[in-house]
């Protein structure tokens, strides 16, 4: 269903959270993948089988609220960058992300109130990541410049100063930025405790969700391919199949060529050896794997390719094929 193709690798990412290797978007996406099975209880509240799956399911509501509580909707992947919790889960991260909210406004306001005093308009403020927050000043104007100006750096057409003001709030500046990220990744970690203290319901869940993925998918393609329930007999010692066809092949065939049919009659008590004869690339290794799977199949729960099949428990299967079969391709070799 659309509902399944919401559904991450839930195991893989629970294997993620438990080496600490997980990041934002794999919590959301476990959130997302949990919420999918009360979706498909209301979609299948009249099939009391699929019901029974559903109903070992327990309770996994209250960490995906506390994710999606505490996650944005589409956090970035990496931690160390920050931007991923939401406001208002923290007075604290909230307040220091108003200070770098407001870096760019006091900036503008602190460059204008510059150019103001010191009668030079083309002075800007500017950053880099080793000299910090600058005041560029073209050599032309040098002369304006006031006394509590200290020199940064000495270009070829400009100096660089700065400003014990400047100075100061460029320090409270990347300092709320790193508390910032490190008050993010605290909460994050705290966050992934909690889904850890209920990994086994986690887990139970994800199972059941494998479960109606196999469901599903055996239940499309009964559909789409038109397979038939086999009859699998406890004490039966037969393997009966009409008109059997192989998966796969009769899928990728080109348009117009039809895939021939065929049975096989087979007894443990009367007929337990078919022999297969035929030329080269007549379909014989084709018509052995068929067989084959038909055989997991039905075990599986899954309907076949065949008009009727009446089969009985089978515990081993044995096959040798050539190295270098490619069945799909329309090569064999010999069996």
């Amino acid at each position: 269903s659309d509902e399944l193709k919401e559904v991450s690798d839930i195991p893989r990412i629970l294997a993620k959270i438990a080496t600490n290797k997980c990041n934002p978007r794999d919590l959301i996406n476990l959130s997302n993948s949990l919420l999918v099975l009360p979706k498909i209880k209301k979609l299948v509240s009249k099939s009391k089988p699929i019901l029974k799956v559903i109903s070992k399911s327990t309770n996994t509501r209250k960490v995906c609220k506390e994710i999606n509580r505490i996650i944005i909707d589409d956090p970035p992947l990496k931690l160390h960058k920050g931007g991923f919790i939401k406001q208002g889960v923290s007075k604290k991260l909230d307040k220091l992300r108003s200070i770098s909210d407001n870096a760019n406004k006091w900036l503008v306001d602190f460059q204008e109130n510059q150019k103001i005093k010191t009668g030079i308009n083309s002075l800007k403020i500017s950053y880099n990541k080793v000299f910090g927050y600058y005041i560029d000043v073209t050599k032309t104007h040098l002369d304006k410049v006031p006394s509590t100006y200290i020199r940064k750096q000495t270009l070829t057409n400009s100096e660089r100063y700065f400003t014990e003001e400047l100075k100061e709030y460029e320090e409270k500046i990347l300092s709320s930025s790193e508390k910032t990220i490190l008050l993010e990744n605290s909460i994050f970690e705290k966050l992934v405790e909690t889904i850890l203290n209920n990994v086994k319901t986690i887990q139970n869940n994800s199972n059941i969700i494998a479960q109606l993925d196999i469901i599903s998918s055996h239940a499309v393609t009964a559909r789409t391919n038109n397979y038939i329930k086999p009859k699998i007999i406890d004490k039966s010692t037969k393997f009966v199949v009409k008109k059997s066809k192989h998966p796969v092949i009769e899928n990728l065939l080109p348009p117009g060529e039809k895939f021939i049919s065929n049975d096989i009659d087979l007894d443990n008590n009367k007929k337990q050896i078919a022999i297969i004869t035929g030329p080269n690339m007549a379909g014989k290794s084709t018509f052995l794997r068929q067989v084959g799977l038909i055989a997991i199949l039905g075990q599986i729960g899954s309907y076949v390719p065949a008009k009727s099949a009446e089969i009985s428990i089978i515990d081993q299967l044995f096959t040798r094929v050539g190295a270098s079969d490619n069945l799909a391709g329309g090569e064999s070799t010999f069996l």
